[in-house]
């Protein structure tokens, strides 16, 4: 049985968005540098780190919607075309990151469109799962403790987020967790299925592969675009790590002070009950 989508909640623009390049490199493959890099080159870019900095959490469910549709043959879950993704993505005229978690619903919306550019970012496997794994297994396994645990229901964004990684994650490590005896074989593997998948998926003509080893910066990217270099230094990737940091921070930060409010509450509502029954 089909389940109700959110993408369908949401209103249809009236101006179709324009998408002029899809990115689908993994996570960990300079892709926060790329979305940095795309917006000082005037792009409006889509990446993960919007449904972070979003406080609307309509984007956040449409994410894991998309992500279940493709993903999970059990999900009951409609995949998204072309209308979906001009809804999702309406504001934007590039797409980068996300697609890697959805790139058959992507190739089917895009791929008929001969004005879309596509980049496929690569690194060393290894290299990738050892990135990988302390990012974003890290982040997930923190968000899975037993304080995030309780925390993340006093903070729909803190819980979205905790939802977002642990998808996230489970898809690359089919569920196993860092410390598995075969995790880090796991991830490497569907690495390196993924990225085979998608120069088979996307017509070669129409491919460009960077490989980071080889280099990634405003040579490799404005080559790629065809777009004038910019005198400014490529985005510093360390830049991007203490902004998710803190973007993270936030959320934890406001779930403890409801968390605190509560437990207050509850606690001063326990004495007065005491109070009033030793009266």
């Amino acid at each position: 049985m089909l389940q109700a989508r959110k993408i369908d909640d949401l209103p249809e623009s009236p101006k179709k968005p324009n998408i002029k390049v899809i990115v689908l490199g993994c996570s960990k493959t300079g892709t926060l540098g790329l979305y940095r890099a795309f917006k000082i080159l005037g792009y409006k870019p889509y990446h993960a780190a919007e449904l972070i900095r979003s406080q609307d959490h309509s984007h956040k469910a449409i994410f894991q919607e998309a992500l279940l549709a493709e993903n999970d043959r059990f999900s009951g879950i409609r995949p998204y075309g072309r209308v979906e993704f001009d809804k999702w993505f309406q504001d934007y005229d590039s797409i980068i990151e996300v697609p890697c978690y959805m790139p058959v619903q992507i190739y089917s919306a895009y791929l008929s469109d001969p004005n879309i550019k596509f980049l496929l970012t690569e690194r060393d496997p290894d290299k990738w799962v050892r990135s990988f794994n302390k990012q974003m297994g890290g982040m997930n396994d923190y968000l899975a403790s037993i304080s995030m645990s309780v925390l993340r229901y006093f903070d729909i964004g803190l819980w979205h987020h905790w939802r977002f990684n642990s998808l996230v994650y489970n898809l690359f490590s089919g569920t196993t967790k860092r410390g598995h005896p075969e995790n880090e074989q796991i991830l490497r593997q569907n690495y390196v299925n993924y990225n085979n998948f998608v120069k088979k998926l996307i017509p070669k003509e129409r491919l460009r592969v960077i490989k980071l080893e080889e280099g990634l910066g405003w040579d490799e990217l404005c080559d790629f675009l065809e777009v004038p270099r910019p005198n400014v230094p490529y985005p510093n990737f360390d830049d991007h790590i203490a902004l998710r940091d803190a973007l993270v921070g936030q959320l934890i930060k406001r779930a403890l002070i409801k968390f605190t409010l509560v437990t207050a509450s509850i606690i001063g509502i326990g004495m007065v009950f005491l109070w009033k029954r030793r009266k």
